[in-house]
């Protein structure tokens, strides 16, 4: 985990707490918290790897070139002109 899923982590845990006491139900020891912090953040980065993956396949597939990546054309016909 980096540090930002940690603080993710504490701050999730301390939330998930947070909410039993405001609804007044028993709360329940402080790991049980944390780990149910764990596994949303476990599946959260799964979600983002499996959507990253999908994009370079299509991209590999598609052989797609960004239009950011395109040569734009020197519309003033000056070839000493900086584009």
């Amino acid at each position: 985990m980096t540090g930002a899923d940690l603080k993710a982590l504490m701050e999730d845990g301390k939330m998930l707490f947070a909410y039993d006491r405001a609804r007044q139900r028993p709360t329940k020891p402080a790991t049980a918290y944390f780990l149910a912090a764990i596994d949303t953040i476990r599946a959260n980065k799964q979600r983002y790897a499996d959507a990253e993956a999908k994009i370079h396949a299509q991209r590999r597939f598609e052989n797609v070139t960004p239009p950011w990546m395109h040569a734009t054309p020197n519309l003033s016909g000056d070839e000493d002109t900086p584009r």
